[in-house]
């Protein structure tokens, strides 16, 4: 059971509720070292595109349906009493390794597609076949019950902004902002 709770409120308004585990199921679980794309490995899938939509998951980890087993473990305790959660947590250590690996899974195989976290990049040498890459994208995620974040999705532009890269039919380029 984590021992303390906290909530995080975004740019929205919205409550994160975080677990402490770092005293009980982080130290129990082993280390997950699924690890997190480079910069190279993401951007070499989306050579040759022209037009880019950049999608974004609502709350990330909270989207995974946790097992009726794992359920048990992560128990917070609130000043309205327990509560058990049914979907991955923040804070728990391995959450990133195991989103990162569902997400990888769920796009596997799909091209101009490429997946950090929450953060989904889809392209295409042009326009049709950039529809057709986020169309098998849109499918996979309504498939899985992945829902997506509408503000923060933009959709057929010539450039995105995407982990720190300005990311178009030129390559990409380091933003300013980043190298400051």
């Amino acid at each position: 059971m984590g021992n303390t709770h906290c909530a995080s409120y975004e740019k929205d308004n919205d409550v994160r509720l975080c677990g402490d585990y770092k005293l009980t199921v982080n130290k129990a679980i082993l280390p997950d070292v699924y690890p997190l794309p480079t910069p190279e490995d993401l951007f070499s899938s989306l050579r040759g595109g022209i037009i880019f939509t950049k999608l974004d998951l609502s709350h990330a980890y909270n989207q995974l349906v946790l097992n009726d087993e794992a359920k048990q473990y992560l128990t917070i305790n609130t000043h309205k009493g327990l509560f058990r959660c049914n979907r991955l947590s923040f804070g728990i250590s391995a959450a990133v390794a195991i989103f990162q690996r569902e997400m990888e899974n769920l796009f596997r195989g799909l091209p101009g597609v490429a997946v950090y976290l929450d953060d989904i990049l889809v392209n295409g040498e042009s326009a049709e076949q950039h529809d057709s890459n986020l169309r098998s994208v849109l499918q996979k995620l309504s498939e899985s019950g992945l829902r997506l974040k509408r503000e923060k999705c933009h959709f057929r532009l010539p450039e995105v902004r995407y982990l720190g890269f300005r990311v178009s039919a030129e390559g990409l380029q380091v933003l300013d902002d980043r190298v400051r």
